[in-house]
């Protein structure tokens, strides 16, 4: 039992390593998926998942969707420098262009389009948009936020 546990924690962080970010139902369709095994409980998976970020594989980010809900996505560790980067990608080309779309972000990010890359971007500005750099409208676009000085 202690192996098949095991094995499902380095497949969980396996899976997340090839993305570069995830949301917790993503991640455990592709689990999933990766063991062939659709009958994972949630609970387990659940719990598995708590494991492998408390030992640091795996880290966590909040965002807000265009209705300001927040959200978590779920980062490997090795892909937390190459989000930061998107981040500082998205900022320079707001503040340039003062609105951009998930699809121009996409590909500048990763060039060709592939599984969960529009995801991962529309997390990005996700991202953005909960730190207050921007605000989400109902199109996808995301908008600088012009602050006000008090």
């Amino acid at each position: 039992m202690s192996a098949g546990i095991g094995a499902l924690g380095e497949a969980i962080s396996a899976c997340a390593k090839l993305h570069l970010s995830l949301t917790k139902a993503v991640l455990r369709k592709l689990v999933r998926a990766r063991r062939s095994d659709s009958q994972i409980e949630d609970r387990l998976f659940s719990a598995l998942l708590g494991s492998v970020l408390r030992r640091g594989e795996l880290d966590v980010m909040v965002c807000a969707s265009k209705n300001d809900r927040r959200f978590r996505v779920i980062l490997h560790a090795s892909q937390i420098d190459r989000f930061k980067q998107a981040l500082t990608t998205a900022e320079t080309m707001l503040r340039t262009e003062r609105a951009i779309e998930v699809p121009r972000l996409e590909k500048v990010i990763f060039g060709k389009r592939s599984y969960n890359t529009w995801s991962s971007t529309s997390h990005v500005l996700g991202r953005i948009s909960y730190l207050g750099l921007g605000r989400l409208d109902a199109d996808g676009r995301c908008h600088l936020v012009d602050k006000i000085a008090c």
